[in-house]
């Protein structure tokens, strides 16, 4: 038998993720992390392809996926360097938009101490801006 990568999330960061998920529409807290998004629109759905856009970032990486248990390995500081640092490849925003998410993750399901939540916000104020006028045009501004 020989050894296979496996391409599945674990049970357990699925639950998760799903539960974390959920937990922020039904509380308001997609609603108020909607207010801080640098783009346009921000729902139950994109909260969760945000969530699974940091687990593929961490894996592009070079982190198996296997070694993804639960939502705290994607706000590890070295964690969440390499997923913000992956997604500004994408573009600014979506730096930034996976970088709120995960902070917010780490603060209101996490429960993360100040610390933590400290070296996160450090790193994500070293991306490079996105300009404002983002929700209006629907185009990135990078300065």
């Amino acid at each position: 038998m020989s050894s296979v990568e496996p391409t599945n999330y674990s049970s357990n960061l699925i639950s998760e993720r799903y539960l974390c998920v959920e937990w922020a529409c039904s509380s308001g807290l997609i609603t108020e992390l909607s207010k801080a998004h640098p783009l346009l629109r921000i729902n139950r759905m994109t909260v969760r392809q945000y969530l699974d856009r940091a687990i593929g970032y961490l894996v592009q990486e070079g982190v198996p996926l296997r070694d993804i248990w639960g939502l705290a390995d994607l706000v590890v500081p070295a964690a969440f360097q390499k997923i913000t640092e992956a997604a500004l490849a994408q573009s600014p925003a979506s730096a930034h938009c996976i970088a709120l998410v995960l902070i917010t993750t780490a603060r209101e399901w996490l429960a993360a101490d100040f610390n933590h939540l400290e070296q996160l916000e450090v790193l994500a104020k070293r991306l490079p801006s996105v300009g404002l006028d983002r929700r209006r045009t629907g185009r990135v501004v990078a300065h």
